[in-house]
């Protein structure tokens, strides 16, 4: 992912210079950084929570939605912006 805040920074060039890189080093080295990645991500969000409702178990399946989002969305140097002020609008 290449992002930036910065007006003046070519994003597509950036964006370009990570795909070589990832092309460089290998679909399966890149593969496998992932999936170690999202192993050690997984092994410190984990939760459980269950009720004779299913509430409990719903409200899990959000939570684990959200923080999988925010990791998969946060994994650069940008992070997400969370909050809009009326201004930036």
């Amino acid at each position: 992912m290449a992002a930036t805040r910065d007006p003046q920074v070519d994003v597509a060039a950036a964006a370009g210079e990570k795909l070589a890189a990832l092309r460089k080093r290998g679909l399966a080295a890149v593969r496998q950084d992932n999936a170690r990645w999202w192993a050690e991500f997984w092994r410190k969000s984990f939760i459980r929570l269950s009720s004779d409702d299913g509430l409990a178990d719903y409200a899990a399946n959000l939570w684990y939605m959200h923080i999988y989002a925010m990791a998969a969305g946060s994994r650069d140097e940008v992070p997400p912006k969370f909050k809009r002020r009326a201004m930036d609008r």
